[in-house]
């Protein structure tokens, strides 16, 4: 092939793949309340993994029932979000205020303006959706972040909570996953309660199962928190056919009904996590850490099943060599953090790019780091997203404190297209066709009875039924009664039917409606 042939041939290629991970095609709402959504109408299908086992033993795919499932995202459940960002400003540390000998004591160089959402420091401020100053603001940071999203994934909306900011600015605080302490608060632990919950008031009226799984990425690998035995194997990241994703090969996932099972699971991978020592940070973590629910919820009274899944993802800090001192091997570890952040931080900025100019959509480079190919339906994708930028207000952390923050501006500019994740049930969907494949038949049939009965009634000669030769002889008058009155029932009965499925499909919208208006009620909640 010519060089300019194949360069033509390879353009065509990959616009072909945008349109299969980007077009979306219409699906209607009396298709998504019957539950009449094929896997082949969205290319935003997903595939996730049901656990059926005691929550005691880790999950994996091995039977029928363990399949993947296909998942749709009706195009008339979709709306544009942007990302949303709440700024957690920690208080000074004693370590900092204390000072040194070659050290002089921290000065606080930070204004919090949390009425306005404003911050400052040092005379450059920043807007955010929301920012939170002091000491122990664990309630506050979780009204402002993951409940909104918590009651979201109930309804089929995926969801993802992660946290921003240089090693020592309080990321684990803020998020809670130090689950080694007993009194470990903050946004995990209250979400883990919320989740709980809000399961336990459906399960009443719905099947409801949530399944828990939690991973690192240490070193562009992922590693299975909750796998057996000590040895941690890294573990392959996967794309999901037509365009669904990525998922994790082989993972773990447990099926949880408590507050107290997550706990204990979260505290066991958290044992596990990469964590060290370094001159800013006593215990640095060294991995980004993302706990994972994903939520089923049975469907019923018109409305369809949901899988929805929620991250929350606890970030590693960015760092400097010359201030951490790191050496050897925890050297390697800051320079592959810092690689993976600006990773995160360069599709960030293709995103916005592409947002901004519709006309030229640009190549967004999911694929150079594992963070990026893990979080990529939370940045730009079909997820709702909160990032909390945890920011430092010493004088000696201006430089970083400052890179957080713009990074978070142009974190706020992204934009998600979020909508609910229908489960496709692939043979009920074949069941489906086959009646309607047969009720058009039927329609045809009668269709042709009414062209015969009016050429009766006209005097002109009746057309032969299909399949009949124009030489067969004519019926009599018994038998056209008899033939008419038969068709007379059939067309009845169909519309019997059709004033039945009519009638779900009103209720169906009613309960959609109720369902939506809901979501109002926690979207004014949140703002």
């Amino acid at each position: 092939i010519e060089p300019a042939v194949f360069a033509r041939r390879r353009r065509s290629h990959r616009r072909r793949e945008a349109v299969g991970r980007h077009a979306w095609t219409r699906v209607t709402a009396f298709e998504l309340l019957s539950e009449q959504v094929a896997p082949n109408r969205c290319g935003k299908a997903f595939a996730s993994h049901r656990a059926d086992a005691a929550p005691a033993q880790p999950q994996r795919l091995s039977s029928a029932r363990d399949a993947p499932r296909n998942t749709a995202t009706p195009r008339d459940t979709m709306a544009e979000t942007s990302v949303k960002v709440v700024v957690r400003c920690r208080p000074l540390l004693p370590h900092e205020t204390d000072g040194t000998l070659d050290k002089p004591p921290a000065k606080d160089v930070s204004t919090v303006d949390e009425a306005h959402g404003v911050i400052e420091i040092k005379n450059k401020a920043h807007e955010y959706a929301a920012v939170l100053g002091g000491v122990d603001r664990h309630d506050a940071m979780y009204e402002a972040t993951a409940k909104p999203l918590v009651a979201q994934i109930f309804e089929g909306y995926n969801a993802t909570v992660l946290a921003y900011g240089q090693t020592g600015s309080g990321k684990t605080h803020t998020m809670g996953t130090a689950f080694a302490d007993d009194d470990a608060d903050g946004v995990v632990p209250r979400a883990v309660a919320d989740i709980m919950a809000r399961r336990d008031a459906l399960a009443a009226d719905r099947d409801v199962a949530v399944v828990a799984s939690m991973c690192e990425v240490y070193n562009e690998e992922v590693r299975d928190l909750l796998a057996d035995g000590d040895e941690l194997k890294p573990l392959a990241v996967r794309a999901v056919a037509n365009g669904g994703g990525v998922q994790i090969a082989g993972i773990s996932e447990r099926e949880v009904t408590t507050a107290q099972a997550v706990v204990a699971l979260t505290r066991e991978g958290t044992r596990r996590r990469a964590t060290a020592a370094t001159d800013m940070n006593e215990h640095s973590s060294r991995s980004h850490m993302i706990l994972t629910f994903r939520v089923d919820v049975g469907g019923g009274e018109g409305r369809s099943k949901t899988s929805s899944k929620l991250h929350l993802v606890d970030l590693a800090g960015s760092e400097r060599l010359k201030r951490t001192k790191a050496t050897g091997e925890r050297q390697a570890e800051g320079i592959g953090i810092n690689k993976s952040l600006f990773e995160l931080g360069n599709v960030i900025t293709h995103l916005v790019e592409a947002q901004s100019n519709k006309a030229k959509q640009g190549h967004v480079p999911y694929r150079n780091s594992t963070l990026t190919r893990l979080l990529s339906d939370s940045l730009g994708g079909t997820a709702h997203t909160c990032m909390i930028a945890c920011v430092s207000p010493s004088d000696a952390d201006v430089a970083e404190s400052h890179n957080t923050l713009t990074w978070a501006d142009k974190a706020t500019l992204v934009k998600n297209v979020a909508g609910i994740h229908v489960v496709v049930d692939p043979k009920a969907e074949k069941l489906r066709a086959v009646e309607r494949a047969e009720l058009e038949s039927l329609r045809e049939t009668v269709r042709m009875l009414k062209t015969r009965m009016g050429a009766a009634e006209s005097g002109r000669p009746p057309l032969p039924f299909p399949g009949k030769g124009a030489d067969e002889p004519e019926l009599d008058a018994a038998d056209k009664a008899r033939l008419l009155q038969r068709a007379l029932d059939k067309a009845r009965a169909s519309h019997r039917r059709e004033a039945d499925r009519l009638r779900k499909t009103v209720d169906g919208l009613t309960a959609k409606n109720e369902a939506l208006a809901k979501r109002c009620d926690v979207l004014r909640l949140a703002l």
